[in-house]
């Protein structure tokens, strides 16, 4: 594994050897109230803390919020994706690692992410063969999709019509700053952004499932944009309209102003990227004759 990942990890977190080949590296500020032997009989033993409920999650990991001390925690089990998972951490660290890294980075550089407590990893022979994240739970927070699923239900009054357009605005300034400042996340999809302090006029954002991340001191790469931008554009609900999109799209360019001049190419291209993808989910999703009348081309 690369030093410098080691060093970066072990500057602000204190290592913890454990049972079975486990080390845990606990982040220095949260030291003192560790909960380790919660963790241990979780980890070891599967015996579940108070509180435990187990959270949706992909294919490749498995999450639980739990409770100890008093205080709401997430843990994020890593599964192994295949046999080159243990190869690649041995160069680019766990997806923990990662994960707990970038998570990090985005503090740094002024973004909202869950604090992070510790990672764990399990090595044998040198290789990470299991490793997990735990976090700090967010009281009364919500994924972006579930909040507009859930808050904004048909029909809609005039205030919640406000409140909607002025959520999007905010949302589009925040990915819009995100790629301003070189970031570009590996899966935003919009419940990995959790929104926090609903009800008041300072909504925050955080970002979660930060291990594939990328940060560059340029401009970041075109396809990497389009790509994110596709990603947040994915949401089919009937209370996300075609003007909703271009409301997001033009608070995006308020961050952006280098991509004013080109906003039509770039409407266009995140239009059908989207259309392509949703298609291959919702082959009937749009109908051929009514395309023309959203594909923004034709305005």
């Amino acid at each position: 594994m690369a030093g410098g990942i080691m060093r970066r990890l072990e500057s602000k977190h204190t290592p913890i050897k454990m049972r079975k080949g486990w080390k845990v590296f606990v982040d220095n500020m949260h030291f003192k109230n560790f909960p380790r032997q919660t963790i241990e009989n979780f980890v070891f033993s599967g015996h579940s803390p108070e509180n435990c409920i187990e959270l949706k999650s992909s294919l490749t990991s498995r999450v639980w919020k739990f409770k100890t001390n008093k205080r709401w925690y997430v843990i994020k089990m890593y599964l192994k994706r295949g046999a080159l998972d243990s190869l690649k951490a041995f160069f680019a660290g766990s997806r923990a690692r990662r994960a707990c890294l970038n998570g990090e980075e985005l503090i740094e550089r002024g973004f909202n992410t869950p604090p992070m407590l510790a990672l764990g990893e399990k090595t044998v022979a040198g290789f990470v063969t299991e490793n997990f994240l735990i976090t700090e739970y967010l009281p009364d927070s919500m994924g972006i999709y579930s909040l507009i699923n859930s808050q904004f239900s048909l029909p809609l009054k005039h205030e919640d019509i406000q409140l909607k357009r002025s959520a999007l605005r905010n949302f589009g300034r925040y990915i819009g700053a995100l790629h301003a400042k070189g970031f570009v996340h590996g899966d935003l999809r919009l419940d990995n952004i959790i929104v926090t302090e609903l009800n008041s006029d300072k909504v925050k954002f955080h970002l979660i499932d930060n291990e594939r991340n990328k940060f560059f001191h340029g401009d970041i790469p075109e396809r990497l944009r389009l790509k994110n931008l596709v990603q947040v554009n994915m949401i089919v609900l009937p209370q996300i309209t075609f003007t909703d999109r271009l409301r997001f799209f033009k608070a995006y360019l308020e961050k952006n102003p280098e991509l004013k001049s080109v906003s039509r190419y770039w409407i266009r291209r995140v239009f059908l990227k989207t259309k392509k993808r949703l298609q291959k989910i919702i082959p009937d999703i749009w109908q051929e004759n009514n395309a023309k009348n959203q594909d923004p081309a034709y305005h």
